[in-house]
């Protein structure tokens, strides 16, 4: 990889041409965990929660 950002100059950023660089198979992971109350949790699977 270079040393230096191509796309950062003295005169500040600028866009840089990408599309001679070869198509890359990428992949993302992500993971989350949100935390309700056994009540909310009722609501939601029994579709009882009013929207908003």
């Amino acid at each position: 990889m270079a040393d230096e950002f191509t796309h950062l100059t003295d005169s500040g950023v600028h866009m840089v041409e990408v599309g001679t660089k070869p198509d890359q198979k990428r992949r993302a992971i992500a993971k989350g965990s949100i935390f309700l109350d056994k009540n909310t949790i009722s609501l939601i699977q029994n579709e009882e929660i009013k929207k908003g």
